[in-house]
Order: structure tokens, then sequence, then C-alpha cells
């Protein structure tokens, strides 16, 4: 746990900008972050039918935290946004 004994979860889109915003946060913050529901599996989860423009998808070359790398591979075969709205029975179970 960081020193100041907080530990940060975050649970935020599967977009280039949501996961751009996850990096940024995990960056900012030194202490005990947690991506919370953001593995490729909830990726699949969470996937829609929102197609990403071409342009989009190569904003995901800026991602180079680890754990969301898999999500990303993921996201760059589907081409397709996710919410975590379609993840709310893994919050409320």
């Amino acid at each position: 746990m960081a020193w100041s004994g907080v530990r940060v979860y975050y649970a935020g889109d599967f977009d280039p900008e949501g996961l751009l915003i996850a990096q940024k946060l995990k960056q900012y913050y030194r202490g005990d972050f947690i991506f919370w529901h953001m593995t490729r599996q909830d990726y699949e989860k969470a996937m829609s039918k929102e197609t990403i423009s071409e342009r989009r998808i190569k904003m995901l070359e800026k991602i180079t935290e680890p754990r969301l790398l898999p999500a990303v591979e993921r996201m760059r075969e589907e081409k397709k946004a996710g919410y975590q709205e379609k993840l709310i029975g893994l919050y409320t179970d």
C-alpha cells in the first residue's frame, strides 16, 4: 500500500481515450493502484458495437502500461469500444 495508506481502484472505458486516462492516472499516482475490471476478458464482456476509427486505434500506440496491454491488443483486433456499464453485474453480484 502507498505511504498514505490509500489504495486507488480505477475502472474506465475501453476506448483509446479511456485507456490513456487510466495510464495517466497510474503514472500520476505512485501508490497502490488497481486497474479494476480492465483486463482483456473484461474488455470482451464490455465490448459494444461502436467501431473505433483507425485514427483512434493509432492512439493505442501510446499505451505502455503492461497491465493494460492485453486489452489494448484485443481492442486492436476487434476495433470496438467497450464500456464499464456492460459490466454492472460484476459490481453488484
